[in-house]
């Protein structure tokens, strides 16, 4: 089955993981973009991308889910299933689109 994976806290991380053991082929993780983190403030990708990163899954983290270049890039993902994680944000117009693209 081909995934698209939306997700950014650390409790996201497991189920992407059990979809890879279980064979399926996550074609794209969505999440949050790199923010300022601790008092450091030093930026850094939300637990899901960088766990994506280290499995080779690609990444894609738009600063929102509903501008044009966002939702067409969703759409244009060919996959069987979309999975989603909390993201944090409202995914309602992109997800729209994508099932709206895939029937």
């Amino acid at each position: 089955m081909r995934i698209v994976f939306f997700g950014s806290p650390d409790f996201a991380v497991p189920s992407l993981e059990a979809l890879v053991a279980a064979g399926h082929d996550v074609v794209l993780a969505v999440s949050q973009p790199a923010k300022p983190v601790g008092r450091s403030a030093e930026v850094a990708d939300p637990p899901l991308a960088r766990r994506a990163r280290e499995l080779a899954i690609p990444v894609f983290q738009p600063p929102t889910l509903k501008d044009e270049e966002a939702v067409a890039r969703l759409a244009g993902r060919q996959r069987t299933f979309s999975s989603s994680s909390r993201t944090g944000r409202s995914s309602r117009s992109a997800s729209s689109t994508c099932r709206a693209s895939a029937a």
